[in-house]
């Protein structure tokens, strides 16, 4: 489907300017599971698409009473397209060049430098260097991915440098990579230096800038490493080669090596407007992006009508759906819409009238259509529905679903609020101990529900964490690390969203934008995803998506089981309102004068001088007030909610993607390092009726939230993922908390700034850190050994005293990472090495 450009809210802004200065990289693969793929071709057509929807919406769960009938795909189009892929099955691709020589010659099987197994090229002549051509179009945005096998007992990244990605000159008119193979342009072995040997033996000695330093994690023995690069944009089409060496101490295995197409993110300036739309001569469906709202659209343009079949639900009560003119229709463009079922005639379910009164995208907004549908007790199980425009500007069409209430004969599924307050660390919440006043309504709100004293996340930047809370898989399980090159694919992970709308809630986000947008996959599953910050202290947002916002899109599903998702950058932003501000600050002047003063990188140093306490405290003051105000407009929608009695059948879950730091570890904010101050979060569950305090003090994880979430809402559980449910730790809950198994209470950080993991196990904590000099802020020591019992703030290092322990836990998260990132491919528990497996299984991680 074709992709609109996505329009910046000041929440999105604050959030890419903050992150594209280290863009994480690298991919690993899901732990001893099989990934449930579900994906439709792109060749079908949209009423092929909106049966592939329907079919991927049987998922076995208790009844729901008629699920919607959504008329568009659940799964926005996350295509990738391979521009060269490398694998011993086309190892004709793959040729060799001889580093003393200079020769260079295609690849064979039985070629003796190397050795080809059924998933692997093993390169084990130190003196050869694997090269892969490849052509890329002109003004084309690639990302490369490479995946290696290093065969070293070190724990390093210094093996891993050996991938270059080299520019070899522009293709002339008409010549490409086919033609010039077909020519004979590509060298065959004539066992002579040929000018294309020497040129990128020349290069790939004296551009060293271009070798790939950045890897996903250091590799284990035997473990899998991987590679990410964004080649930049040519005027002209280009040829390139991907040069891979080993040596005699750590030999390179490719087991697969891509170069994908991927839009990256260059200039925050490039995606403020959206592009004119195509002409088009027939309906279509597109992923809209306008004015803050993100709906899979069909754009029906003038003089042309879309006919659907859909099936009708039992009880069908009304059409539901989204209009607008898209952007850069010219101005003053008007255009009638209609909306049709056939009967005996077409009968006319909605009609109306849009003007174009501006081409720009923030202005122009997606107007709510609620269409009653015809009682017929006795008609058809379907029907057809029409989509007409007249006019001179095309309309869309915004997310159809034909709604009805829950069946009666049944009890009513529960609703599910999940709210994430960006960057928002537990201990500044009065609930957890807080001495200062920031959390009033959050601490008497958790006096009703259940408090997790030690919720930990994954990661301490917002990406990868999001995505882990909705598909509870750990970062180098479901790879979406860097900001620049991954993105979440609904359809080849379990994903919360598309689970519950396949399964008959209708679903809604409103979110601060940023990484947590539909650039970035997030949409999948939800009929509306509102790309604006319901809370953000901004009176132009607020106007348009505030919380009368989510209140409204509430009482328009009152009658229908409903899952709504709010994020928000409120905490994050730093921008408290001035009677906010108020509470905490002791110094004179407004907090505009100080909000930029304190924002210094870390954990190991600092780019400028250390912050001075003067700063420490003002960015204290600013964090805390914005915690305040909140949980002041958290208190406002809840409140208001529970009065009309939307929370009467509602489970809502409020907690963070990260924490923030104040200089604890010499570092400031987020996103570099893995202490307590960044993976503490809150976790407040309250289920429907629920009106004590319950106080959980087990550890849990973010991930463990995927799985939790599908058992409260009667939905069968999943294989793959790393978190567990920890349902039976809620009150009522129906099984002995003996019967659940270990935590994995990993955390994982992967940018160019800093690379580390972290594993705890009991009261113990080991934090290793790449001391690698190519990281802005390398680690001062490799390991850290702290016992988070006796000292929660991990400020003293036990490493040096315990050897022993720090040995242990050593091997734990070694093991436990070369298990996460062992496949190549998804696979079944059978296909990980059994000693790793029973290693995993030693410490709780596997069953």
């Amino acid at each position: 489907m074709e992709q609109y450009e996505l329009p910046w809210s000041p929440g999105m802004l604050c959030e890419m300017i903050d992150f594209m200065k280290f863009a994480p990289n690298g991919i690993g693969y899901l732990l001893a599971c099989l990934l449930a793929c579900t994906s439709c071709s792109d060749s079908k057509t949209e009423h092929e698409l909106t049966d592939d929807a329907h079919r991927l919406s049987s998922v076995p769960t208790r009844a729901v009473g008629e699920r919607p009938v959504r008329l568009a795909p659940t799964t926005p189009s996350s295509d990738s397209p391979v521009v060269m892929s490398v694998t011993p099955d086309n190892i004709e691709a793959l040729h060799l060049l001889d580093s003393v020589s200079g020769t260079l010659r295609p690849a064979s099987r039985d070629d003796s430098a190397l050795q080809v197994t059924g998933r692997q090229i093993k390169l084990i002549d130190p003196d050869q260097l694997m090269v892969i051509f490849f052509e890329l179009e002109a003004d084309d945005f690639v990302s490369v991915r490479a995946r290696l096998d290093v065969q070293s007992g070190l724990v390093t990244s210094e093996p891993c440098q050996s991938l270059r990605l080299i520019r070899l000159r522009e293709l002339d008119d008409g010549e490409s990579l086919q033609s010039l193979r077909a020519e004979g342009g590509l060298p065959k072995s004539e066992g002579r230096r040929t000018p294309l040997g020497k040129a990128i033996l020349h290069i790939n000695k004296k551009n060293r800038e271009l070798s790939l330093a950045r890897w996903a994690s250091p590799p284990a023995a035997d473990g899998l490493a991987t590679a990410r690069k964004v080649l930049p944009q040519s005027d002209q089409p280009t040829l390139w080669a991907a040069v891979l060496a080993g040596d005699s101490a750590h030999p390179i295995a490719l087991g697969n090596l891509q170069v994908v197409h991927k839009p990256v993110f260059e200039r925050l300036s490039d995606r403020l407007l959206i592009p004119t739309t195509k002409e088009n001569t027939a309906a279509t469906w597109v992923d809209l992006k306008v004015g803050g709202e993100q709906r899979t659209s069909l754009i029906v343009p003038p003089g042309i009508s879309e006919t659907l079949e859909v099936e009708i639900p039992t009880g069908a009560s009304r059409l539901s759906f989204g209009v607008c003119v898209p952007p850069g229709q010219p101005f003053g463009a008007r255009t009638r819409w209609f909306v049709e079922r056939e009967d005996d005639d077409w009968r006319q379910l909605a009609s109306g009238e849009l003007t174009v009164r501006s081409q720009q995208p923030l202005r122009i907004h997606v107007q709510d259509i609620d269409a009653p549908w015809p009682e017929s007790p006795e008609g058809p199980d379907r029907t057809r529905l029409r989509f007409r425009v007249e006019g001179n500007a095309p309309v869309a069409f915004g997310a159809p679903v034909l709604l009805a209430p829950a069946a009666a004969a049944e009890p009513r599924p529960p609703n599910l609020l999940l709210i994430s307050l960006d960057t928002l660390r537990a201990d500044h919440l009065g609930c957890y101990g807080y001495e200062r006043p920031t959390s009033p309504f959050l601490d008497a709100f958790a006096d009703r529900a259940t408090l997790f004293t030690d919720a930990q996340t994954v990661a301490p930047y917002t990406l990868p964490s999001h995505v882990s809370l909705f598909t509870g898989l750990l970062p180098p399980s479901h790879g979406v690390l860097d900001g620049g090159t991954d993105r979440l694919d609904a359809t080849v992970v379990p994903y919360l969203p598309k689970l519950l709308a396949d399964a008959g809630w209708v679903t809604a986000a409103f979110t601060g934008g940023g990484f947590v947008s539909s650039d970035y996959g997030f949409a999948a599953g939800f009929d509306r995803f509102a790309i604006l910050d319901p809370l953000l202290n901004m009176p132009a947002a607020q106007d348009r998506m505030g919380t009368a916002a989510v209140q409204r899109w509430i009482d328009r599903h009152h009658d229908t089981p409903w899952f709504l998702f709010l994020h928000s950058f409120a905490t994050h932003d730093y921008a408290p309102p001035e009677e906010d501000f108020a509470l905490f600050d002791t110094r004179a002047g407004p907090p505009s004068e100080r909000r930029e003063l304190a924002l210094f990188p870390g954990p190991d140093g600092h780019k400028h001088a250390d912050p001075t306490p003067e700063q420490v405290e003002d960015m204290r003051n600013l964090y805390d007030a914005s915690i305040r105000y909140a949980d002041r407009m958290i208190g406002q929608l809840l409140d208001s909610l529970e009065q009309n009695g939307r929370l009467d059948n509602t489970f809502v879950v409020i907690t963070s993607d990260h924490g923030e730091e104040f200089g604890e570890h010499r570092g400031m904010k987020h996103a570099r390092s893995l202490h307590r101050e960044m993976l503490h979060v809150p976790l407040i569950v309250r289920i429907p009726g629920q009106t004590e305090a319950h106080i959980v003090r087990d550890p849990v994880s973010l991930t463990d939230l995927f799985p939790t979430l599908l058992e409260l809402m009667g939905l069968p559980p999943t294989r793959s993922v790393d978190g567990r449910t920890i349902a039976p730790l809620l009150p009522d809950g129906n099984r002995r908390t003996s019967d659940l198994a270990a935590p994995i209470l990993l955390g994982h950080i992967d940018t160019h700034t800093s690379r580390r993991s972290s594993l705890q196990v009991g009261p113990l904590k080991i934090i290793r850190g790449d001391m690698s000099d190519t990281l802005e802020f390398p680690a001062s020591t490799p390991w850290l050994l702290y016992d988070v019992r006796e000292d929660p703030g991990e400020t003293i290092d036990l490493s040096g005293q315990r050897p022993e322990d720090l040995a242990t836990l050593r091997q734990h998260l070694e093991t436990l990472e070369a298990g996460l990132r062992t496949q190549a491919a998804p696979g079944t528990l059978e296909e990980v090495d059994e000693a790793v497996l029973e290693q995993l299984r030693a410490l709780g991680y596997v069953r």
